[in-house]
């Protein structure tokens, strides 16, 4: 049965009653009389899943444990639908395993009895924060944190400090006989505000954590850490008996059962002792001293002067050491530390451990916890985190190859490092480990129940084993490494071939409790398989260093992370082990695919994330990745040093495709000749067992639909095709999103617009195209977006707006019908007085709507907030009458304006521009843009054109030019050499726009915009010799900036190996002559000849980002509203800052400030490199 994504596994006849039941709309029906593997597993495997959530419904192990009564394998399936002679055989087998099941469900309910779930209760909540006081939040933290890598986190933060009281009495009583581990758990929880954070993904779409699991169960594991913590430190009390058995729900230790010399159990192998036989065993045998030594060596011994210190700093690393795994926590690198580790600006840092360093390296005010310890301590953490660079995790299950994780260790060593900061990193691995399995009441479960105590021995012998670092390569001490490991764990001598490294690293990865199986399961594999591994787990990652045994050059190397996790979750069979082998294969092919071989790269390694692949059951990943989804496992490339493997929908794809995004599709599927053979070169089919997955059902699938999002934009479209883009942006954006929206989109001053919008689109509007049209013209569907159109009709400003579009549209063939007025049965606007009121989730004010009644917007309710791209005064919010319309949005919900401090650094990726579903229209308009901010520098009218506004566009397209030429020539620009005729050029431009015939404008704060202070008076007349001071100011600030752009404009476009063709002089004869350039630069540094020629020019360089894309930043923040969080930027990271008093309060009166607690807000100058993360740009 197949429903909701799952696959169900039920007897034929259960069939019949869910055929019946109202509860289930479809289901398949699957044939089992042809040998396909439709059984219940073994008992081992039942009893994992059923203690994989201990407060799993108890429906679903009533399920179980009534379908193991019928069904047993596969072969058992087939006799019970058809008559059998070794029927016998089969039943004595189904005996066998309920039997097995009657007495571990006795023993799992006698333990649950005693220890309970194993989990503890969250944190309480944090105080309820009204929308409007969330929202204000976001001043506080730019105030106290310049650029926040992550909003979500610096507002989740926000006003939390932690009780350094309560952590110092943590410290001081530990090893006290009095002071019970309630006491601690009680302490711990109100004391690190950073454990809230694990709750950050409920009730968003996104609850799992990059480690596969939920935030909730991510917290589990650090309370399980954190109790580690507290039995290590009273390794000589009572903290062996905790860590073995836990604690009751009471917190009273559990004592071990004693096992006497002869007691059968001590002669078992580990996989055949009982849980309770594990615990015994390990309490009793274990040398506890390795873990004294451990904590006297990082600085935590009972006897230590300094131990208290090193004490708080242990808990407090404990407490947020993983709150990087909840990925909307996770920081976007801003552009003044990139690049960070191989991460670019504007890049979200997917590794949990690299993003807390990057914290910690650059925030640390964020985390209430660091930012109290001493300075002292504040080193130690760092250098655990940051400095060492190291995962020892990655080191004893060889995941990692050597550069990848050793080279930074290796100069840390070397420059002489802490011995005891060393270990105190170590201690924490330990405490890390510990409490992996999520059940902190019932002890260190990973080490005890997990680990064959030789395991966990050889973990501790490794610490030591590090230190020859000093004097061996990075690859010399894994190849020796691994020679150890093998010596001890298998029991026959290493393969002589080349096949030798990467054995011995899947061994250690595997953890088989009998690493014969690991053998037996790469020998299973195809050749084809075997070379892949043998070649990709061979690769150093280190320049110049190779393994003795298989030396083989070039890279990168690949770290996957969690490929143990994959390997462990599937060694109890040799079939089991070579399925998941088979599908690391494919994930190293396809990254091989991504980051092609290359000898350069031989010191550098990528890490490919595979958590949601190693969360996911093994038959899932290869028979129903993505249940009626129709999904498909993909690689996606994330920046140059990291991809991660997720399960994406197939209408997904295109996106994909269409933006250039560097991905592979992940085929699991088994050879054809390999399906119903059971092994050979195909996968295998691994024994199947009941996973949580199986009856998950996401809320959508619950509910049967989606709530319908509503957003009313105000744009003005015209021949400048900004807000056309925006639109398509837009739309593209909340079809990604999928769920079902109503755009209200209301177009200003004159029905020519829609004329216009008709014009430009008609290739969507047009029969069979992507935009279905309504019957009466005034609404469309694009997808699942409908679009209702409006017109906010502007008597006064209609006829000029005609004949602007009029005379600029000719060039693209657009005929004005009617005078620019409304034509029956062709697209129009109903009034925008006909929006239905209602919840809206946004209002985006992306035009000047001067004759929008403010009343208007009282219909409105539960709006999260209004984005105005532009300022007072400006374009959008033009005088006077804007103020009576801030008065009621600011009633209405929090508003931000969108200032062009940051709206002109968002610029059109090139890649998005070269594959976004423009027509040929919007294409030349947006390119020619580009090209106008390259080549054409503004020759305005005395009249229109005043210092300031000359000086405002040049500056800004300096900025451009200084990045273009970057790109292409990979040099500084400023260092440059100036030729001289483009300086006798912009030198006759300078005096040009220099004059006293022109109007100074805003010239005092356009050159205080670019750093540069005049020591004259605002707002009063000027004398002479105060202009003649600022016209010096003036001029130079010009020439500076205007000779960038020409000098960039040579570089790239005129002296441009390409910008040359064939033509006849005068004398007939052929010659070459430029395709594009300044008709006369002497006269005019605009008049541009070969645009069409210039523009191809452009495409073909390797330009990363075009012109500014004003509008989209709006359209942007419409769809980040649509998150299910409370931040007004969807968790960007934008900055933001309380509206200036000409913004706001100079332009309400009081009586209208008092109306609304709601907060009005704009963005804080920046880089814009966070808006890159959101929706197709993203």
């Amino acid at each position: 049965l197949c429903g909701y994504g799952g696959l169900w596994r039920a007897k034929v006849d259960a069939v019949c009653t869910m055929w019946l039941s109202t509860e289930f709309s479809n289901f398949f029906c699957l044939d089992c009389g042809k040998g396909e593997s439709v059984h219940i597993p073994d008992a081992d495997a039942v009893r994992r899943v059923e203690r994989a959530d201990p407060v799993q419904d108890e429906s679903l192990k009533t399920i179980s444990r009534r379908m193991s009564a019928d069904i047993t394998n596969a072969d058992a399936v087939r006799r019970v639908l058809r008559p059998d002679p070794v029927k016998e055989e089969a039943v004595t087998k189904a005996d066998s395993i309920r039997s097995m099941l009657n007495r571990q469900d006795e023993q799992a309910a006698k333990a649950e009895e005693v220890r309970g779930t194993g989990k503890v209760r969250r944190p309480k909540p944090a105080r309820n924060v009204s929308q409007e006081d969330s929202l204000l939040s976001y001043c506080s933290v730019s105030q106290d944190v310049r650029r926040p890598p992550n909003v979500q986190l610096a507002k989740a933060l926000r006003d939390k400090k932690a009780d350094w009281d309560r952590i110092r009495t943590m410290a001081t009583r530990i090893r006290d006989d009095d002071y019970s581990l309630e006491e601690f758990f009680e302490d711990c929880i109100a004391s690190f505000p950073e454990l809230s954070l694990f709750f950050e993904t409920e009730g968003t779409s996104s609850r799992k954590t990059s480690s596969g699991v939920s935030g909730p169960e991510e917290y589990q594991r650090t309370m399980g850490a954190l109790f580690t913590v507290y039995w290590l430190l009273r390794a000589t009390g009572d903290g062996p008996a905790g860590f073995c058995c836990g604690v009751d729900k009471d917190f009273n230790p559990i004592k071990p059962q004693q096992i006497s010399s002869a007691d059968s159990s001590t002669a078992k192998p580990f996989s055949q002792l009982s849980v309770e036989e594990k615990r015994s065993m390990f309490f009793e045998t274990f040398d506890w001293k390795l873990f004294d030594d451990l904590v006297t060596r990082a600085g935590c011994g009972a006897h230590d002067a300094n131990s208290f210190e090193r004490i708080i700093a242990l808990l407090c690393l404990t407490a947020f050491h993983d709150i990087m795994k909840v990925h909307r926590l996770t920081p976007i690198v801003q552009s003044d530390h990139a690049p960070y580790l191989g991460f670019e600006a504007g890049v979200r840092i997917l590794d949990h451990d690299v993003a807390l360093s990057y914290v910690l390296e650059h925030f640390p005010q964020l985390l209430p916890s660091f930012a109290g310890l001493s300075e002292e301590q504040r080193r130690s953490v760092v250098f655990t985190q940051a400095q060492m660079a190291f995962n020892h995790g990655w080191f004893v299950q060889a995941e990692a190859p050597p550069g990848g994780m050793l080279s930074k260790f290796k100069k840390v060593l070397e420059g002489g490092a802490c011995e005891r900061d060393i270990d105190l990193y170590f201690l924490h691995w330990v405490t890390d480990l510990a409490g992996a399995e999520a059940t902190p009441m019932s002890g260190a479960e990973k080490f005890v129940l997990k680990f064959p105590k030789a395991v966990l021995a050889s973990f501790l012998w490794s610490m030591s084993f590090l230190r020859k670092l000093k004097s061996l390569s990075e690859t010399e001490l894994v190849e020796q490494y691994l020679e150890g490991r093998w010596a001890t764990l298998v029991n026959e001598d290493l393969p002589a071939d080349s096949s030798a490294i990467a054995l011995m690293r899947l061994v250690l990865m595997a953890q088989a409790e009998d690493s014969r199986k690991v053998l037996e399961a790469f020998r299973m594999l195809d050749g084809k398989d075997q070379k892949c591994l043998i070649a990709e787990l061979s690769r150093s990652g280190c320049k110049s260093q190779e393994f003795r045994r298989c030396p083989i050059q070039g890279g990168p190397a690949f770290l996957v992370y969690y490929s143990p996790a994959l390997l462990q979750r599937n060694n109890g069979t040799s079939s089991a082990l070579c399925s998941a082998m088979q599908v690391l294969c494919v994930v190293l092919r396809a990254a091989r695919g991504l980051w092609p071989l290359s000898a350069s790269e031989q010191g550098l390694t990528v890490t490919i994330m595979i958590g949601a692949l190693k969360a996911t059951a093994l038959e899932d990943i290869l028979c129903q990745p993505g249940g009626d989804f129709r999904s498909i496992w993909i690689l996606q490339r994330r920046s140059a040093t990291e991809g991660e493997v997720v399960l994406c929908r197939a209408k997904d794809l295109n996106v994909l495709i269409l933006e250039q995004r560097a991905f592979r599709a992940l085929d699991f599927s088994p050879p054809e000749a390999a399906i119903g053979e059971g092994g050979g070169g195909g996968v295998c089919s691994p024994e199947q067992s009941w996973t949580k997955s199986d009856m998950s059902f996401s809320s959508e699938m619950l509910t049967g639909a989606w709530r319908r999002r509503r957003l009313l934009v105000f744009t003005d479209m015209s021949t400048e095709c900004d807000d056309e883009v925006a639109l398509l942006w837009l739309l593209q954006a909340l079809e990604r999103r999928g769920a079902p929206t109503t755009l209200e989109l209301v177009q200003g001053d004159a029905h020519v617009r829609f004329q216009w919008m008709a014009h430009v689109f008609a290739d969507k509007f047009r029969f069979g195209g992507d935009w279905e049209v309504n019957a009466n013209k005034t609404s469309f569907k694009a997808g699942k977006v409908k679009v209702n159109l409006y017109t906010a009709h502007s008597p006064a400003r209609e006829q000029m707006i005609i004949d602007d579009i009029v005379k600029r549209a000719k060039v693209v063939g657009f005929e004005c019908k009617n005078g620019g007025k409304y034509v029956e049965g062709e697209l129009h606007g109903k009034p925008y007085e006909d929006v239905p009121g209602g919840k809206l989730d946004a209002v985006i004010v992306a035009a000047a709507i001067p004759d929008v009644n403010p009343r208007f917007f009282d219909r409105f309710t539960d709006c999260k907030c209004t984005y105005v791209v532009g300022t007072p005064g400006g374009m959008n919010c033009p005088m006077p009458s804007w103020a009576g319309i801030l008065a009621s949005l600011h009633k209405l919900a929090p508003l931000v304006y969108l200032t062009p401090q940051l709206t002109r650094h968002v610029r059109f990726p090139k890649s998005y521009a070269m594959t976004c579903d423009w027509n040929e229209t919007v294409k030349k308009t947006v390119w020619d843009s580009a090209l106008t901010c390259l080549a054409r520098r503004p020759e305005i009218p005395n009249k229109f054109g005043n210092w300031g506004l000359i000086l405002r566009l040049n500056v800004a397209n300096a900025a451009f030019c200084k990045e273009w030429y970057s790109d292409v020539m990979q040099a500084d620009i400023s260092t440059a050499k100036q030729p001289k005729h483009l300086q006798t050029a912009v030198n006759a431009y300078v005096e040009r726009n220099s004059g006293d015939d022109r109007e100074l404008g805003a010239i005092l704060d356009e050159l205080r915009t670019i750093n540069v202070d005049i020591d004259v008076p605002s707002g009063a007349k000027l004398t002479a010799s105060e202009r003649a001071q600022v016209r010096r100011a003036y001029r130079k600030a010009l020439h500076e900036h205007v000779i960038i752009c020409v000098m960039a404009t040579e570089a790239l476009l005129i002296n441009n190996a390409q910008n040359l063709k064939v033509a006849l002089d005068e004398g007939g004869f052929e010659a070459l002559r430029p395709r594009c350039g300044y008709t006369n630069a002497l006269k005019s540094l605009t008049d541009f000849f070969g645009s069409d020629d210039a523009v191809e020019l452009l495409k073909q360089l390797p330009l990363r980002r075009l012109s500014p894309a004003y509008d989209v930043v709006g359209m942007i923040m419409a769809d980040m509203s649509l998150e299910d969080s409370p931040e007004l930027d969807g968790g960007l990271g934008i900055m933001m800052e309380q509206a200036h008093a000409s913004n706001y309060s100079s332009l309400l009166t009081p009586e209208e400030q008092a109306r609304s607690n709601h907060p009005v807000l704009q963005t804080a100058p920046q880089d814009g490199d966070a808006i890159y993360a959101a929706g197709p740009f993203g």
